[in-house]
């Protein structure tokens, strides 16, 4: 991740997880202008109440391989109202 870091310029380390059998790094970003992004992955969400979308994920070490993404919307009315989706992939 490290020699890769000019691409996720924005992104932060997270903690360390197992998922399954497999040690994962995890890291942090936040989305630019997600308009787009929300409506395709929540269409039933007016964005325009939305005051941060986060992507998460897990990548295996030291393969990279991306085993898990996460999405989560924060709201701009509610600051403990969230939403959260994880997509888990079995490569």
């Amino acid at each position: 991740l490290q020699g890769s870091s000019s691409s996720f310029s924005r992104a932060l380390a997270g903690e360390k997880v197992t998922l399954g059998e497999n040690s994962c790094q995890t890291l942090y970003f936040p989305v630019s202008d997600p308009e787009i992004f929300v409506q395709k992955l929540f269409p039933e969400i007016d964005y325009r109440g939305i005051s941060e979308v986060t992507m998460g994920a897990a990548l295996t070490e030291p393969d990279l391989e991306i085993k898990q993404l996460r999405v989560l919307l924060e709201f701009a009315d509610d600051e403990d109202e969230k939403i959260e989706r994880s997509y888990y992939l079995d490569n």
